[in-house]
């Protein structure tokens, strides 16, 4: 009997972000018990992946015509329709996994968004916030972390490496943060990289010897880095906080490092948090949301709470607990099988 054939759809890395790195997991942890094919709506071609934005339709269709399961993860409403659209005419299972969404939460949530959900065969959200803010008839929630297969990960870049070393021979403890692009929301940085600025300003003052790495994989996002890096000049913070504009492997950068920050004005339930305490990190975040056992919160777009709690975690040098189910892949691959693809 022939395995059940699944297409994934939605952003399949690189660049690297918290949905991306969800389906490239996925799929490695799936693949042993279903046939597992993959429809990439990010800007970059990939060899071997088929891309959405080839304007292919006719092989995009193919590709749904000929699939069990279509599993949709877009963030774009466009792009969910047209899935939601294509998955209805060929008769084909449809789940929806919302990992965020970009209009904003309540009140802002399209009527049609709640339309295609009701009439998905199976809903997931990664966190209770937004399934109470949809407010769809049925629906799973389960968090988006899958564990990483650490071997697998390549190593970080010799400069950021060697930065790494420089910073903890003088002493320092260094904190890692991401971002996908740099993108706005509320008319603020949503990810948080001019706080982690003023933060590290603020704890230079005090002594406390903080740095930081914060890594933008994508370049396209509409606040461009040279604002920032003229901060980190005039507040002269070049020795100890580093902005690397480039791909690499996150779960390698936590490994070398000692804390994790998510400084986020909105969220869902990040990967980035999920490695970090899986990986025995410190993990610091901001309280838009509630954050998984471990994490230590801070009062979001609130540079003297985020220095604060960086100060704080560096003086305990403690590690956080590894989540002991995290640890188990079979667990997850029956979860899936007996959940959402049964």
């Amino acid at each position: 009997m022939r395995n059940k054939k699944i297409l994934l759809i939605g952003p399949y890395p690189p660049p690297y972000g918290g949905v991306s790195m969800h389906i490239k997991r996925l799929k490695v942890l799936l693949s042993a018990e279903f046939d597992i094919d993959v429809v990439d709506e990010s800007r970059e071609n990939k060899k071997g992946v088929f891309n959405l934005r080839s304007l292919n339709i006719f092989k995009y269709l193919y590709k749904v015509l000929t699939t069990d399961i279509v599993h949709i993860h877009s963030g774009k409403f466009l792009f969910r329709l047209l899935h939601f659209s294509a998955a209805t005419l060929f008769f084909k299972e449809k789940i929806m996994t919302i990992h965020g969404y970009e209009p904003g939460r309540g009140d802002n949530i399209r009527p049609m968004d709640r339309a295609i959900l009701n009439n998905c065969t199976k809903v997931i959200f990664v966190s209770k916030e937004l399934a109470d803010a949809f407010k769809v008839k049925h629906y799973i929630i389960k968090e988006a972390f899958l564990p990483p297969d650490v071997n697998s990960e390549t190593e970080i870049p010799v400069d950021v490496t060697n930065w790494i070393k420089q910073r903890r021979s003088q002493g320092y403890k260094v904190s890692v943060a991401n971002a996908w692009r740099l993108d706005r929301h509320e008319n603020e940085d949503l990810y948080g990289l001019d706080l982690c600025i003023m933060a590290a300003k603020k704890n230079r003052e005090k002594g406390v010897k903080a740095a930081t790495i914060f890594v933008v994989s994508d370049e396209s996002g509409v606040i461009k880095t040279r604002e920032y890096k003229k901060m980190i000049k005039d507040y002269e913070l070049e020795d100890c906080f580093l902005i690397w504009e480039a791909p690499l492997s996150f779960i390698t950068l936590i490994i070398n490092t000692d804390i994790v920050l998510r400084p986020t004005n909105t969220d869902g339930d990040a990967l980035t948090v999920r490695e970090g305490l899986f990986l025995g990190k410190p993990v610091i975040a901001s309280d838009v949301v509630i954050r998984p056992v471990g994490t230590k919160l801070f009062k979001t777009r609130d540079a003297d709470s985020l220095a604060q709690a960086i100060a704080e975690t560096i003086g305990k040098d403690e590690k956080s607990p590894v989540e002991e189910e995290s640890s188990n892949l079979r667990s997850y691959i029956d979860y899936y099988k007996s959940n959402v693809y049964q």
